[in-house]
């Protein structure tokens, strides 16, 4: 009787977007556990994306999961001892981003911050704080 009816609600109609999958997938490979990141940050994140000029590929998300990955974990994260020349890329990005106005990695950095995601090494390293990111 009910065989060629769809039900109204589903799991996936509830569950994450595809894009936040992929965000989450990109976040791992950079070596941060996605249940680190609070929702409303990947959400924000996904509709930052929107409206900039990336857009959600694997090299756009790599780089963005790299720089949360930083922030989060600062340069004594293992896999930046291992790799300091990715180490060094990024940090010249956080100082661009607070060196200029209204750029995507300083929007990253900006809601980092006021999540508390932001690790205090790299707070006191680059002297981070609302008036450099606003």
């Amino acid at each position: 009787m009910f065989s060629g009816l769809t039900p109204l609600f589903s799991f996936s109609f509830f569950g994450k977007t595809r894009k936040i999958d992929q965000l989450n997938y990109a976040l791992r490979e950079a070596g941060i556990h996605p249940a680190l990141v609070p929702d409303s940050v990947l959400y924000t994140i996904v509709k930052l994306l929107r409206n900039s000029q990336y857009n959600t590929t694997g090299g756009d998300l790599h780089s963005i999961a790299t720089l949360i990955a930083y922030i989060m974990l600062s340069k004594r994260a293992q896999i930046y001892i291992d790799n300091p020349k990715e180490a060094s890329s990024i940090e010249y990005r956080i100082e661009n981003a607070l060196n200029k106005e209204n750029n995507f990695d300083s929007q990253i950095i900006l809601l980092a911050f006021h999540a508390n995601l932001i690790h205090p090494e790299v707070i006191n390293e680059f002297n981070i704080s609302i008036s450099k990111l606003d």
